[in-house]
């Protein structure tokens, strides 16, 4: 599927946006995969609370 030069653009600043909120946050939440599949999640754990990571949650899985 291809995107206009503008959609890009949007979907770029939504990311970027969503990344900003993510390491700026300062409350924790749990996540819930009820997808089906793995899911990617990128996120701070817990246990490390100043490094974000990428992580998988399997069908079922709710992050701590």
């Amino acid at each position: 599927m291809g995107y206009t030069t503008e959609e890009l653009q949007q979907k770029i600043a939504a990311l970027e946006l969503q990344k900003q909120t993510m390491e700026t946050s300062e409350d924790w939440a749990r996540c819930r995969n009820e997808t089906g599949k793995p899911l990617a999640i990128y996120a701070r754990k817990p246990e490390n609370s100043t490094l974000n990571a990428l992580y998988y949650l399997g069908h079922g899985e709710t992050t701590r």
